[in-house]
């Protein structure tokens, strides 16, 4: 039973860190390709530049600069900047989904070692009655949700941001 929550788990992580590097990249690319179709001023030429510069060394991403999409910040509901912020979207939940896979690692250790310490005991007294199988039968692990460390982890620094920036524009 704990080899199949683990195997679980561990795809949790696989999954959710090689799709979330995924979404990374595109954001990143998106912002870059943002920065160099918007007028910057006079830093603009060396910018754009810098730019040109990892979009030659990073042609083998080329499918994936295809499809970035360039954000328009002053027209928040274009086509570009919805997709921008669905891809922020998808990249937050890949890094739940992430985070959902090493915590229930983390509990599975903890009852791998609770489950070795029990046979310990019951063999230090002479009471062999159950085995290492028993006791995993008779464990109920926790039901978790990779939606559960929702509010700490993004919901709750995203209201202290938003407050923050209220407070520097009204003082």
């Amino acid at each position: 039973m704990l080899f199949k929550e683990k195997k679980k788990a561990w795809w949790k992580i696989i999954v959710g860190y090689l799709r979330g590097i995924i979404c990374l990249i595109l954001l990143i690319m998106s912002y870059l390709k943002m920065i160099y179709f918007s007028p910057i001023g006079f830093l603009s030429h060396p910018i754009k530049e810098l730019i040109n510069i990892v979009y030659n060394k990073t042609l083998f991403l080329d499918f994936l600069w295809q499809y970035a999409p360039i954000p328009n910040m002053d027209d928040l509901l274009s086509k570009g900047s919805i997709l921008f912020f669905v891809i922020c979207v998808i990249f937050v939940i890949f890094m739940m989904l992430m985070n959902s896979g090493k915590l229930k690692l983390r509990i599975l250790k903890k009852i791998e070692q609770n489950i070795q310490e029990q046979s310990l005991e019951e063999s230090i007294r002479g009471n062999l009655a159950n085995s290492r199988e028993d006791i995993e039968r008779g464990i109920q692990l926790p039901e978790q949700n990779f939606l559960s460390s929702f509010h700490a982890l993004y919901i709750a620094p995203l209201i202290v941001g938003i407050i923050l920036t209220l407070l520097e524009k009204f003082l």
